[in-house]
């Protein structure tokens, strides 16, 4: 059985890849303090500060998140492919504010969603309960919609966090 060795381990100087390995240690260490640095700083929005956009409310997923925002006292808008639908109610029930992305792979519906929002939780993701669809083509949507989501929380301007 192979062990599995750090970068750090498998940059031997003098090797070909020398630089490469250099690179590859310097990154996750750099990206090692980003991921320290953000999670020490101050939360930016706080009950009270402004409301919170979800996506995918409406799944098991999104729905917890939502329900956990409100408990702690936050303003939620829900994003939903239809406010109107009757499965949609449980969110209304909760407090939550419902709004229209009817898809994310769609531009429509997101300045809406976004407008004044101060908070950003993007849990929606593409779903194939059938199965049919090729796995890199639901990765392929699942990154194209979170860019799409952080692309319009940029374009509102007024999303902290």
């Amino acid at each position: 059985r192979r062990q599995q060795r750090l970068p750090s381990q498998r940059c031997s100087k003098g090797s070909q890849a020398h630089m490469r390995c250099a690179i590859a240690v310097a990154t996750s260490f750099s990206t090692a303090l980003t991921l320290a640095a953000a999670m020490a700083a101050p939360r930016t929005v706080t009950p009270g500060s402004g409301t919170v956009l979800v996506t995918g409310a409406s799944g098991l997923v999104g729905a917890n998140v939502a329900n956990q925002l409100r408990r702690e006292g936050y303003t939620v808008r829900a994003a939903v492919r239809d406010p109107t639908a009757e499965k949609n109610e449980f969110l209304r029930a909760m407090g939550c504010e419902l709004v229209r992305v009817p898809d994310l792979l769609s531009d429509e519906g997101w300045a809406d969603a976004m407008a004044g929002c101060v908070g950003l939780a993007h849990v929606a993701s593409p779903v194939d309960i059938g199965g049919k669809t090729p796995e890199d083509v639901m990765i392929s949507q699942a990154v194209e919609g979170t860019e799409r989501a952080l692309r319009f929380a940029a374009e509102a301007g007024t999303i902290k966090r």
